[in-house]
């Protein structure tokens, strides 16, 4: 790492250059104090995580001026040196921010070649549900993702999540794979359009269907 990349990942710089740009507001994704809206509207912290979708922790939302949602980041040291350069310049847009946050997905460690699993189904990927098919599970992830590492060496090995996962269809792709898939909506078009328009920023991710 060069030296101006570590500065920028010292936390003491993080902090100071945080509290300069942001208004920084910590809210527990399961408490009961109240949270003021700019339209005047109240609620509940758990009630506001819900509706921003927040699933875990720690999970930073960044709002422009209007509490319009911006970018969201599943927060390392790394990444919130990284992403807050971006969100804080001016030059870029929400679609350049969002570009930029896929780009760098998946940061922080682990193996350059994501891990294959027997029950991952194989290309081609006919993602359509028909009468009597499994519910569909898409689970997207990087190289050099050790949160994906973790995903295949503790969460599926797993007995009750092995069988959880039986009842699904469950497809993998990586950010950027070329792969064509199949949809009900759109009869073929590459996965790393649909990973854009699924606004996958973090992984590993799965989403369901």
């Amino acid at each position: 790492m060069q030296r101006a990349d570590a500065d920028q990942l010292h936390p003491a710089l993080i902090v100071s250059k945080t509290r300069r740009h942001f208004v920084a507001i910590a809210l527990n994704i399961w408490g009961d104090r109240e949270v003021s809206m700019l339209d005047g509207k109240v609620m509940r912290e758990k009630e506001f995580a819900r509706l921003m979708r927040v699933q875990f922790t720690p999970t930073i939302l960044f709002l422009d001026e209007k509490g319009g949602h911006v970018a969201r980041l599943n927060a390392t040291t790394r990444r919130i040196g990284s992403k807050r350069r971006l969100i804080t310049s001016r030059s870029h847009g929400r679609k350049a921010v969002l570009d930029r946050l896929h780009e760098n997905a998946g940061e922080g460690g682990g193996e350059r070649t994501p891990r294959d699993e027997p029950f991952f189904i194989r290309p081609p990927y006919d993602l359509r549900r028909r009468p009597g098919s499994k519910p569909l599970a898409v689970i997207f992830e990087t190289p050099y993702c050790a949160g994906c590492d973790e995903l295949h060496a503790e969460g599926f090995t797993r007995p009750e999540v092995k069988a959880e996962l039986a009842r699904f269809d469950v497809v993998r792709l990586a950010l950027g794979d070329n792969a064509m898939l199949t949809t009900r909506k759109v009869s073929s078009f590459h996965a790393d359009k649909w990973w854009r328009a699924l606004k996958i920023v973090y992984t590993p991710s799965i989403v369901f269907f």
